[in-house]
């Protein structure tokens, strides 16, 4: 049993995270992008 999550564990982290408003990062061999819920969206979170 490998120590990291499951996929259904790391699906539930992302539901979770885009609940709480915070981006999720999608990553895929031809490339990836950023996902955040449109409610929680903070002009504040992209000042960084």
């Amino acid at each position: 049993m490998p120590l990291g999550p499951s996929i259904a564990e790391r699906l539930n982290r992302a539901r979770a995270d885009l609940r709480m408003g915070v981006p999720v990062a999608l990553v895929a061999q031809a490339g990836g992008g950023l996902a955040v819920a449109a409610e929680g969206l903070d002009p504040a979170r992209f000042a960084l």
